[in-house]
């Protein structure tokens, strides 16, 4: 049975296109690049608009995956498709099937309304007239990435041959004047390989047990489990999502020497707080400017 069959029965049955992006933040990257795949072929033909409003949220989980904290835009709504933000900047994203539906003008109007440093517009492929627009008039505001270039990046990211701040740097725009920008995120990409290699002759060992777990919860993944060993040593502590993903790369180096921790951080903090083991608050990080923007924190829920 073809992902699009199974895509398309699901959008057909359910209808409920968050719950569908809400699972496909748990697909491996293949999985992934083949539903926007046939998101991006669907999309022009689709009178719901369903499969363009997935594309827009899948585009968002691939942000999620780059390193960026993210806020879906609301469909048939004023404002961005996403606001992805790193370390407090903030960069505004407009997803569409083809480039034909892009408006440089709206967009800026949401780097203004949002205070972002600048815009990413992601479509399956850019128009000479639209590469020229961007060239010429929004120079050093907005950036063009296709979707398959969004794909390929988060691939880099995965294996960690770039960098968090490596690919924010990649997506906003670049002095090209001088030079010093763009070779300064090229050494930061050397260094991250170099980084990699040195953690790979070293051979890391985990410093604590993956399996020293509750027996209710050996069923649930390896990110679960990590979660669960960091929390239970420190009780009294709450944590940010990067947070965790710190501590349980230095406590288990290989368990997640290939993987990144951080991905699965939000599924398994869902799959932990159902069994009563953790507690999960949503809160606003900058509700003045931002009311639609929110982060967890995670702790272990003291039992009575």
């Amino acid at each position: 049975m073809s992902d699009e069959f199974i895509l398309k029965g699901m959008i057909e049955k359910w209808g409920d296109v968050k719950a569908i992006a809400e699972m496909a933040k748990e697909f491996d990257l293949e999985k992934l690049s083949s539903w926007v795949k046939i998101c991006v072929k669907n999309a022009a033909q689709d009178k719901t608009h369903r499969y363009a409003f997935l594309l827009q949220e899948f585009v968002n989980i691939i942000g999620q995956r780059l390193g960026f904290s993210v806020v879906s835009g609301e469909w048939n709504k004023e404002g961005p498709d996403g606001i992805w933000e790193r370390e407090g900047k903030v960069i505004v994203v407009e997803t569409k099937a083809t480039s034909f539906y892009l408006n440089f003008e709206k967009i800026m109007k949401y780097i203004s309304s949002r205070k972002a440093l600048s815009a990413l517009a992601a479509s399956s492929e850019f128009s000479k007239d639209k590469v020229a627009a961007v060239k010429g008039e929004y120079a050093g505001k907005i950036r063009l990435v296709t979707i398959d270039g969004l794909l390929k990046l988060a691939e880099l990211r995965e294996k960690d041959v770039v960098s968090p701040d490596s690919v924010f740097a990649l997506l906003v725009p670049q002095e090209t004047v001088q030079l010093d920008g763009l070779i300064g995120l090229i050494h930061g990409i050397f260094e991250t390989k170099s980084e990699m290699a040195a953690a790979g002759k070293e051979g890391g060992k985990d410093i604590l047990d993956i399996n020293d777990v509750p027996e209710e919860i050996h069923d649930l993944g390896e990110v679960a489990r990590a979660m669960y060993i960091i929390l239970k040593k420190n009780p009294e502590r709450t944590f940010e999502a990067w947070e965790l993903t710190e501590e349980m790369s230095k406590a288990f180096p290989e368990t997640f020497r290939e993987t990144n921790p951080g991905l699965g951080i939000t599924w398994s903090g869902d799959s932990l707080k159902n069994r009563d083991l953790i507690a999960v608050e949503r809160f606003k990080p900058d509700p003045k400017n931002y009311p639609d923007w929110y982060k967890r924190r995670y702790r272990l829920k003291k039992q009575t």
